[in-house]
């Protein structure tokens, strides 16, 4: 079977190797389409996160090809690409995010589905809805991200929310908090133009450039119809230290940051305005992943067509062109949101 594998900096190989066998407890996975997520995109560029060589892909729709005690042959199904115990509390209780032992499908040492066939836990697999398109499901993981990280703050219960970095997880962001939890005031903050014009067109009422006034107050931004200390929610995707303090200077008292982005190396707890933090009586969240439930409740979501993610595809690759895919969307990445791979 082939693989794509990058080896080092920069530098994504093919190569023909063994088709995997499951083990207890698996299945054999044929991979149809595998999405290129933003951490993929980490991995080529910067070796410090990761270690080389690794077989990337982790937004995965497939075809089981081998019976397990659930899945038979031949159904479709989505990953949730988690490596858990499954013994420790938190595996018990759904939270495979917070697993004393967590890896990744994807990530080292466990191989990814930028490759034909892959061998997956069958615990790891969600039935994929008969009405539900391949390519739709390859954003059920993406999606699941920004469904866990906006429930953090209970957006059913808010009027504002601000959502600081519009990728698609971010734009995903703003489409969950319009179409399932009809949030009156939804703002998309980033610093590229084009992505802020895709925002708003997806639900958010206003767009801020961070280039183009003082981050420190949304207020000071032109047709603001908010001022600063209004925002009950706030999700920050970019976890620098200038949207920490955006993110602080705005939240109403008693409002919540939810942080989910990578942070940047420069940002350490130290420099966060801790008066301003006791003073408002703000909670701040960190936000990992997912849990499972949220994984059932997307998929759920997309069926019934809560929101439309279809548009979201920018290309398609097949597998023999992923370092094409993966230069091609560096050349677009402020207009392009997903990537797929065809094996």
């Amino acid at each position: 079977m082939l693989q794509a594998k990058i080896i080092s900096k920069g530098n994504i190989i093919l190569e023909n190797i063994e088709t995997p066998k499951p083990q207890e407890n698996e299945v054999l996975f044929k991979v149809i389409y595998a999405g290129i997520c933003g951490s993929d995109r980490l991995m080529m560029k910067d070796p410090s996160f990761f270690s080389y060589p690794v077989v990337n892909g982790h937004e995965l729709v497939g075809i089981v090809e081998s019976d397990g005690k659930v899945f038979k042959k031949g159904s479709r199904a989505i990953v949730c690409p988690f490596v858990c115990c499954m013994v420790c509390e938190f595996c018990n209780s759904g939270f495979f995010n917070l697993c004393n032992s967590l890896l990744f499908i994807g990530g080292t040492p466990a191989n990814g589905g930028f490759a034909e066939y892959i061998t997956v836990k069958e615990d790891m697999l969600f039935a994929v809805p008969e009405d539900m398109p391949d390519e739709t499901a390859t954003l059920v993981e993406p999606a699941s991200v920004a469904y866990h990280g906006i429930n953090l703050f209970n957006p059913s219960e808010i009027s504002n929310a601000m959502v600081i970095g519009v990728g698609i997880i971010g734009l995903l962001s703003i489409k969950i908090l319009r179409n399932k939890y009809n949030v009156k005031n939804i703002t998309a903050v980033d610093i590229s133009d084009k992505k802020l014009e895709i925002a708003a067109k997806n639900g958010a009422n206003l767009t801020v450039n961070l280039k183009a006034g003082d981050w420190k107050n949304i207020g000071s931004f032109n047709n603001n119809p908010f001022i600063s200390g209004q925002y009950e929610g706030i999700v920050d995707y970019v976890c620098s230290s200038q949207s920490l303090d955006l993110s602080i200077a705005n939240l109403k008292k008693g409002g919540t940051l939810v942080i989910t982005g990578l942070p940047h190396d420069d940002v350490t707890i130290g420099k966060l305005p801790f008066f301003a933090i006791s003073n408002k009586e703000l909670n701040i969240k960190g936000c990992y992943c997912y849990i499972k439930q949220d994984f059932q409740d997307v998929i759920e979501m997309l069926s019934g067509k809560v929101i439309k993610v279809d548009e979201l595809i920018s290309a398609r690759y097949a597998l023999n062109d992923v370092a094409k895919a993966f230069s091609d969307w560096e050349k677009n990445y402020s207009s392009w949101y997903k990537v797929l791979i065809r094996p």
